[in-house]
């Protein structure tokens, strides 16, 4: 156990590995020996099992895992780049400048139905109109194996102009 907690504390997995499900994930994969000895692999595990973690809603939605992941994903670089605080199941009028809703996110590659799967998740935490990513950590990671995924020209343009089409259907690409 003492090697557990120090393959969790050295490399500075903490803050994910405080979720229960997490913490199963990573248990098991001590057990079979294969202890996350980075924060990337204990992230990319981490996020796995909050995606596949949904509650019933999500799982009668029947939405595979990659998809989900793909819509965290196209999710995450959009609130981190639109500095939006919440994201809303459904776009409401009046609602607050720094949120963002699925409605905005979603598009033929990543539909409304994964990103709904996302928002029932265990990635997100809160109400049932509105809620935020579970730790800012996860939304980060998220994004970043976001962009990696994406070309070069569309990252520049989404960082030198993350506002530029908040409120309006996003124009992330869809490839990823």
């Amino acid at each position: 156990m003492d090697g557990f907690i120090a393959a969790v504390v050295k490399p500075g997995i903490g803050p994910i590995a405080a979720y229960p499900v997490v913490l199963k994930l990573l248990l098991q994969a001590a057990r079979r020996g294969r202890v996350r000895t980075t924060r990337m692999e204990a992230y990319h595990l981490g996020t796995q099992g909050l995606a596949a973690g949904a509650d019933a809603v999500s799982a009668a939605l029947d939405v595979p895992l990659p998809q989900r992941l793909t819509g965290a994903r196209r999710l995450a670089v959009a609130t981190v780049l639109s500095d939006a605080r919440e994201v809303w199941q459904r776009r409401l009028p009046g609602a607050e400048f720094h949120t963002l809703s699925l409605e905005d996110v979603s598009t033929a590659s990543v539909t409304y139905t994964a990103l709904d799967a996302v928002y029932a998740s265990g990635l997100l935490q809160g109400g049932a109109d509105r809620r935020r990513w579970a730790h800012r950590s996860i939304e980060e990671f998220l994004c970043a194996t976001g962009l990696q995924s994406l070309p070069r020209h569309s990252v520049k343009r989404l960082v030198l102009h993350p506002r530029a089409t908040h409120r309006l259907k996003l124009t992330l690409p869809t490839n990823g």
